[in-house]
């Protein structure tokens, strides 16, 4: 439950710094079936696309290279 709320967190934070702070900039952002709605698995695998190591957890360069639009 904390992972997750972390997750949620940074990829909000993530929207924010890059300019989807607005909820529909974010739902086709993150919503890969168009359906509307953010669910759990379409969260992980935003965060999946992020964590480019695959070891679960983001490190300074993977924030870096998301921030930066790599």
């Amino acid at each position: 439950m904390k992972r997750t709320a972390l997750y949620l967190l940074i990829t909000v934070y993530i929207a924010l710094t890059l300019g989807c702070a607005k909820s529909d900039s974010f739902l086709k952002t993150h919503d890969y079936n168009s359906d509307g709605q953010v669910t759990k698995e379409e969260y992980n695998r935003t965060f999946d696309t992020m964590d480019a190591n695959g070891n679960g957890l983001l490190d300074d360069e993977e924030l870096t290279n998301v921030l930066s639009g790599h």
